[in-house]
C-alpha cells in the first residue's frame, strides 16, 4: 500500500479503531493478511540441491534430508528452496474474472486493417504457429506466453555476490496497453541465491515445463464472459534471452566495401554469407547426436548496449569498455594500431571518448532540458555537473535519454563520424521500439542496423559489442523487507500484491494499482461536450480555472480569421461563424490531450512556443479553443492563433555551443498506442512522413559522415 511499512500499517489500524469505535476494524496486520490470503493462489516451496543438480520433489522428496542447514532458531531447513507459483490456477483466474476474460480475446478480435506490426499477433511467427497447430489456434482463449528472466542483487551495495533470478511469464493475448503492465506479469518462480544457476536453470524450470505439458493437452476452466466451462490451452512461444555480439559484416550485401576492409576492422576479409535461418525441426535434427553436460558454467551478465555506449563515451574509469586491458588485447591480436598502448602502459584518448571540457558541455545540455508534462521525469535532477555523472535514472528516463537526447547532447562534443553513428543507432532502436511498425520497412531497418554496426566496429573496440535485452525488475524496492530471507520476502510480497490487484479490478472509481489516475485527465466531461459541434470536434479539453478577459480589436480579428467558415454540411455553425465572437473570452493555463486525430500539416512545418490558450464564445452557441503561438523565423506576426487539432507537441533542447539554436524533439504520449485509423476503440495517431527525416536519407547521411 504505497510503500507503507508494516509498523505504519498497524498504527493506521489502531487509529481507525479509535476513530470508529463501532466499526469492525481488524486488530492486526496478520489478521488482514489472513483474510486476503483466502483469495490467493498459494506458491509451492520445493527443496533444491545446493549444487543446482536436482529438485527434491515427487519420489525424490525424501532426498532433501541430505542437504539441510540449521538456522539460528535451531530449525533445520533446506540449503536451497525454490518458490514456485503454479501457472494453471493463475490462467484460470484470468478467465474466471469478468474483468479480464474479455481482454484475453483481444489478440483474435482486435482489428488490424493496415497490417502494421503493433502486437506479437501481427508477426509472422504467431501466424505460422496458428497455421501449424489449428486445434490450439481455433479457440481464441488459448493462451500464448513469453518467458523472461534476469538476475539481481537484493542487497544492493551491501553484497556483490548474491544473485536471485525471478522468472516472469507474460500473456500476449492481452492488448499491448495491458500486457506489458506490471499488473499483467505472472511471477512463475524465484530461483534462489546466493549464486547464479547458469546452465542449470533448466533444473528449476521443471515444474513450469510439467504444467505447460498439461496445458497443451487442455485444462477445464470456467469462462465468466460466456458463463460456461471450456478447455484452456497454453503454449510458451517466446523467451527473452541474452545475446552476444555478432559478426556484423556477414550480413552486408555481397560485394560491400566493408567486407574487404582489413585495416579498420579485425584484420581479416569477411566474405562469408549470412547464416541460413533454421526452423525448429532443423535445429532438433542437428542436435540429435549432441550430448550436453550441464555443468557449473557461470552466465555472463551483459550490460545493456546503451550503458556500454554512455559509459564508454564518457570515459568512465570503472564502467567504460575502453581501458588498458582492452588496449593490450588489441595489440595482442595486432588490430587497430591507433589504439595500442605505449611501452609505459599509457594510451591516447580515443576518438569516441570525451575530455572533461566536452563532458561539461554534454552534461549542461542534459541539465537544461525541460520536458512536456508526462513525457519524462526531471532528468536534470539526475545530472551532477560537479562530478560529471548520471545517477538515479528510471527505466523510461533511460529510454528518453539514450533514444532522443544522446544524439543531441553528443553532436557538439564528439567528432562527426562518432556522433552520426550514435544518432543512427538511436534512430534504429527508436523506430524498432515504436508502437507501430510498417512491415515493409523492416528490410530497410535490417540493412540500416547492419551498416550502422559495421561503422561502429570501425570506431569502437571489440569489447564494446556486448548486447543484452534487459528486462528491468523493481522487485527489490517493492518487496524485499526482510533481508535475512530475501526470496521468501519477495514471494510473500508478490502474493499479497497479486491478491490486491485481483480485488481492485472490482473497485470502480477507486485509485488502485490497475486504476492509477493519469497526471492530467483529458477525458471529456458532460459539461464540456454539451457545446461540442460537428464542425469543431474536441480532441482534448482546457484544464484549470478560467480567467475572463476582453479581446482587443486586433486579437479578435486575428482569432476569428483563423476559424474556417465551414460548408453546407455545417450550415448551423456557419451561420454563427458569420458573426464575430464575443468580445469577452476565457484564458486557461493548460490544455489536456493525449489524442492527435486530425493533424493538419502543410508543405512547410512551422515551429513556435505556446504562450496562451484562449476560448472563443460564439453567441453562447458553441466555443472554440485556440492556441496563441510565438513563431520562429516568420516575417509577420499577423497569424499567431492556431487550432488545437493543427499542432503537434514538441520540446526544444538548447544548443550549449551555439546559443542561437535549439534542437526540436517530437514528443509522443507514453500511453497512446497507434492502432490504425480504422480502430474506433483505441486512440490513434495520424502517420505523417513529413515531420521526420526519412530512413533512407538518414542512412545515406550517416554513411557519408562516417567516411569523413
Amino acid at each position: 500500500m504505497c510503500g507503507v511499512s508494516d509498523k505504519a500499517f498497524r498504527m493506521i489500524q489502531e487509529l481507525l479503531g479509535d476513530a470508529f469505535e463501532h466499526a469492525k476494524i481488524l486488530a492486526s496486520l496478520n489478521d488482514a493478511k489472513r483474510i486476503i490470503r483466502k483469495l490467493s493462489n498459494a506458491y509451492k516451496k520445493i527443496d533444491a540441491c545446493p549444487n543446482d543438480c536436482m529438485l527434491y520433489q515427487g519420489s525424490d522428496q525424501e532426498l532433501s534430508r541430505i542437504n539441510v542447514v540449521v538456522k539460528k532458531n535451531r530449525k533445520p531447513q533446506a540449503a536451497k528452496v525454490l518458490r514456485y507459483f503454479p501457472l494453471i490456477p493463475r490462467l484460470q483466474r484470468m478467465f474466471m474474472s469478468s474483468k479480464t476474460s474479455v481482454d484475453m480475446l483481444w489478440h483474435k478480435k482486435g482489428p488490424n486493417l493496415d497490417s502494421f506490426l503493433r502486437h506479437q499477433r501481427d508477426g509472422e511467427a504467431w501466424k505460422v504457429f496458428d497455421r501449424r497447430y489449428t486445434v490450439f489456434s481455433s479457440d481464441p482463449r488459448s493462451v500464448c506466453l513469453a518467458l523472461a528472466s534476469d538476475g539481481f542483487n537484493p542487497f544492493g551495495n551491501l553484497s556483490s555476490r548474491y544473485s536471485i533470478w525471478p522468472v516472469i511469464l507474460i500473456p500476449y493475448n492481452l492488448p499491448p496497453w495491458i500486457c506489458m503492465k506490471p499488473s499483467s506479469f505472472l511471477l512463475s518462480m524465484i530461483i534462489p541465491g546466493p549464486k547464479m544457476s547458469g546452465n542449470d536453470i533448466d533444473v528449476y524450470l521443471q515444474p513450469l515445463i510439467d504444467e505447460l505439458k498439461q496445458l497443451w493437452g487442455g485444462v477445464e476452466t470456467y469462462d465468466a464472459s460466456e458463463k460456461k466451462t471450456f478447455k484452456i490451452y497454453a503454449a510458451l512461444m517466446w523467451t527473452i534471452n541474452n545475446f552476444l555480439g555478432l559478426d556484423h559484416r556477414r550480413f552486408l550485401s555481397p560485394g560491400h566495401r566493408y567486407q574487404q576492409d582489413r585495416v579498420r576492422f579485425d584484420g581479416k576479409v569477411k566474405d562469408r554469407s549470412p547464416p541460413i535461418k533454421l526452423s525448429g525441426g532443423d535445429n532438433l535434427r542437428q542436435l540429435e547426436n549432441v550430448h550436453v553436460t550441464l555443468g557449473k558454467v557461470q552466465m555472463v551478465t551483459e550490460k545493456n548496449v546503451y550503458d556500454n555506449m554512455i559509459y564508454t563515451i564518457l570515459n568512465d574509469s570503472g564502467k567504460s569498455n575502453d581501458h588498458l586491458k582492452v588496449r593490450k588485447d588489441l595489440q595482442l591480436t595486432r588490430i587497430r594500431h591507433d589504439l595500442w598502448p605505449r611501452v609505459d602502459e599509457k594510451y591516447l584518448t580515443a576518438i569516441f571518448s570525451m575530455l572533461n571540457s566536452q563532458k561539461d558541455v554534454f552534461f549542461k545540455t542534459l541539465k537544461n532540458v525541460v520536458f512536456p508534462d508526462g513525457h519524462s521525469s526531471n532528468i536534470s535532477r539526475c545530472v551532477d555537473l560537479h562530478q560529471q555523472k548520471l545517477s538515479g535514472l528510471k527505466s523510461h528516463d533511460n529510454h528518453t535519454l539514450k533514444d532522443y537526447l544522446l544524439p543531441i547532447a553528443s553532436r557538439n562534443v564528439l567528432p562527426a563520424p562518432v556522433s552520426v553513428v550514435l544518432a543512427d543507432f538511436s534512430t534504429f532502436f527508436r523506430r524498432l521500439c515504436s508502437k507501430s511498425i510498417d512491415p515493409q520497412q523492416l528490410p530497410l531497418l535490417q540493412e540500416h542496423v547492419v551498416l550502422t554496426l559495421c561503422r561502429m566496429e570501425i570506431i569502437f573496440p571489440p569489447s564494446f559489442f556486448t548486447v543484452m535485452v534487459h528486462l528491468t525488475l523493481h522487485l527489490v524496492e517493492e518487496y524485499v523487507r526482510n533481508t535475512a530471507a530475501p526470496e521468501g520476502s519477495i514471494a510473500e510480497g508478490y502474493l499479497s500484491d497479486e491478491i490486491l490487484t485481483f480485488c481492485s479490478r472490482y473497485l470502480d472509481n477507486v485509485e488502485s494499482k490497475i486504476n492509477i489516475p493519469v497526471h492530467v485527465d483529458d477525458r471529456l466531461s458532460k459539461d464540456v461536450t454539451k457545446n461540442v459541434t460537428s464542425m469543431f470536434p474536441l480532441i482534448g479539453k482546457v484544464v484549470g480555472a478560467a480567467a475572463f478577459f476582453n479581446l482587443s480589436p486586433i486579437e479578435r480579428l486575428q482569432a476569428h480569421r483563423h476559424i474556417p467558415l465551414g460548408s453546407t454540411i455545417h450550415s448551423r455553425e456557419s451561420q454563427w461563424l458569420v458573426c464575430d465572437p464575443n468580445i469577452q473570452a476565457r484564458r486557461f493555463k493548460t490544455y489536456a490531450s493525449a489524442r492527435d486525430n486530425n493533424v493538419v500539416v502543410g508543405g512547410v512545418s512551422y515551429y513556435g512556443r505556446l504562450v496562451d490558450i484562449i476560448e472563443l464564445n460564439y453567441s453562447g452557441q458553441f466555443t472554440v479553443a485556440l492556441f496563441r503561438c510565438l513563431w520562429v523565423d516568420t516575417t509577420s506576426d499577423d497569424e499567431p492563433y492556431i487550432l488545437a487539432s493543427e499542432v503537434r507537441l514538441v520540446y526544444y533542447v538548447d544548443d550549449e555551443v551555439d546559443e542561437d539554436w535549439s534542437v526540436v524533439v517530437h514528443a509522443k504520449p507514453r500511453d497512446l498506442f497507434d492502432m490504425g485509423k480504422y480502430n474506433e476503440h483505441c486512440l490513434s495517431l495520424t502517420r505523417d512522413g513529413n515531420l521526420e527525416e526519412s530512413l533512407t536519407d538518414a542512412i545515406n547521411t550517416g554513411e557519408e559522415a562516417a567516411d569523413l
